[in-house]
C-alpha cells in the first residue's frame, strides 16, 4: 500500500543522487544517455513529513541491468541477483520501473536476529534491488556497518541479501541471518514510495 495521509508529505529536493548513479555509470546499463538520464529523474520528490527521522531518499531504477551497476560500482558477489527471491513487504514494489524509496539503516539493530526485529506499521523490508542502489548512493554508510536486505532470500528463507564491507571492497552475499554479526543491521524503508513514469 503507497498511500499515506494528505499533510504528511512534504516536497524535498533531491540531493546529487542523480550524480551518483550517473558515476556509477547506472545511464549506461539503461542504455540512456546522460542529459536524457538527468532528465527523467525529478528535482524535488514529496517525502514522508518524519524524514529527518533517519530516513534517506534512494533512486531506484529496475531498468539497469543490476550486474552491470555493480560491476561499474566495484561490488563483487552474487553474479546473479535472480537468485535472491523477493517476498513479504518488500515485493509492493516489484513491477515499478522507477522510484523513490525513503530507507532507513537501523544501526539501534544492529547484531539482531529477525526474530529480534519487528516493523513499525510504516515501514516495509528492503529488497536486494533496493539495497543495491543503497549501496550506490551513500558508499561512505558501509564504512560504519553493513546491512541485510530481509526482503530477499537465497534458496532458505534464512539466507538474506547483504551488503557489507571487507577492507575496500564492497560485497555483496547471501547472509545466515541466524548468525547476528555486530556490524550487520537491517535496511528498512517507508512504505510510500514515490513512483517516477
Amino acid at each position: 500500500m503507497n498511500a499515506i495521509k494528505p499533510g504528511l508529505l512534504v516536497p524535498k529536493p533531491l540531493p546529487d543522487l542523480v550524480d551518483r548513479l550517473i558515476t556509477a555509470n547506472v545511464h549506461a546499463a539503461c542504455d540512456t544517455g546522460e542529459i536524457e538520464y538527468r532528465r527523467i529523474w525529478p528535482g524535488e520528490v514529496p517525502h514522508p513529513a518524519h524524514a529527518a527521522d533517519g530516513l534517506v531518499p534512494v533512486l531506484v531504477d529496475r531498468r539497469a541491468d543490476p550486474r552491470k551497476v555493480m560491476d561499474a560500482s566495484g561490488i563483487l558477489g552474487y553474479d546473479e541477483l535472480s537468485a535472491f527471491h523477493v517476498t513479504g513487504t518488500a515485493s509492493q514494489t516489484v513491477g515499478l520501473e522507477r522510484y523513490v524509496a525513503f530507507v532507513r539503516l537501523n544501526v539501534e539493530r544492529l547484531g539482531w536476529t529477525p526474530d529480534e526485529m519487528r516493523l513499525h506499521k510504516h515501514e516495509a523490508h528492503v529488497n536486494v534491488i533496493e539495497g543495491l542502489f543503497l549501496a550506490v548512493q551513500y558508499p561512505d554508510l558501509l564504512a560504519k556497518h553493513g546491512w541485510d536486505c530481509i526482503g530477499s532470500f537465497a534458496g532458505e528463507p534464512n539466507m538474506v541479501a547483504s551488503f557489507d564491507k571487507r577492507g575496500n571492497r564492497t560485497f555483496l552475499v547471501a547472509r545466515n541471518v541466524d548468525r547476528p554479526k555486530p556490524h550487520i543491521g537491517y535496511a528498512t524503508r517507508h512504505r510510500y514510495f514515490a513512483p517516477i513514469f
